[in-house]
């Protein structure tokens, strides 16, 4: 691998360059199995032991494929102890129509912890959330942080990021029931019925729903909290809604 192309790769630990370049990395062999079960395009796939192609899936034959020395691996590698493989995937285009053609969507209201952020694709692809958007001032979700945390569910999830929610309202607020979950919510999210077109809202770590969201909501939901904690963490909280969604 020429150094030309080492610095592509490096660069895209940066939001711009992934953006100018539509590709991601995507680092560690259970996000790379995710990857090429998935129906993503590959750019390549980066080994630094050759050994490593054994574990592979079968469309690893079908495309690139470098071996590389650990030196490089590690320039390339967002992490502080690099794994033997890296792939670099390209980035899709942001289709919002084909998102809210699903049942049930996640809406990430301006989340900008990428650990919070990978965690909610990685529970909502578990418990059969096909579709995640994101709102403008999200995390961009491909950034590699994002991408570890899904543990390789981000292949499998419909996302649209950074739409305004003015678009996002446009596109959904007809063909969805939207429910958004507010810590001063009226309804008990345990005791409500949930329809089968339905968008779940969660908000920011810091500043929750937005007020444009939580106005133009169906609902204004809650999840009853019983010790003296005010608040849960953004993840774990749309994590215990999306499995409440399923039993409704």
């Amino acid at each position: 691998m020429n150094e030309k192309r080492v610095k592509l790769f490096a660069s895209l630990v940066h939001s711009k360059f992934r953006k100018a370049n539509r590709l991601f990395l995507v680092e560690g062999m259970h996000a790379v199995k995710g990857l090429l079960d998935s129906k993503w395009p590959v750019e390549t796939i980066i080994l630094a032991d050759d050994s490593v192609r054994t574990g592979l899936p079968e469309r690893a034959s079908k495309v690139p494929l470098e071996l590389v020395g650990q030196k490089t691996i590690n320039k390339i590698s967002t992490t502080k102890t690099p794994q033997d493989i890296v792939a670099v995937a390209r980035i899709p285009n942001n289709d919002l129509k084909n998102v809210v053609a699903h049942d049930k969507i996640l809406i990430a209201d301006g989340v900008k912890d990428p650990g919070n952020m990978g965690t909610m694709i990685r529970t909502a692809e578990a418990l059969g959330f096909r579709a995640v958007i994101t709102t403008a001032g999200a995390v961009d979700i491909f950034n590699p942080k994002v991408v570890r945390a899904t543990q390789g569910s981000f292949f499998f999830v419909d996302i649209a990021q950074r739409i305004t929610v003015g678009e996002l309202l446009k596109r959904i607020k007809n063909s969805h029931t939207l429910y958004a979950l507010a810590a001063d919510g009226d309804r008990d999210l345990s005791n409500i019925r949930i329809e089968d077109k339905s968008a779940l809202i969660v908000g920011s770590e810091i500043g929750g729903v937005s007020d444009e969201l939580l106005s133009a909501a169906d609902y204004r939901v809650k999840i009853p909290i019983h010790g003296n904690s005010e608040s849960l963490n953004a993840a774990i909280a749309a994590g215990i809604a999306m499995y409440l969604f399923g039993q409704r």
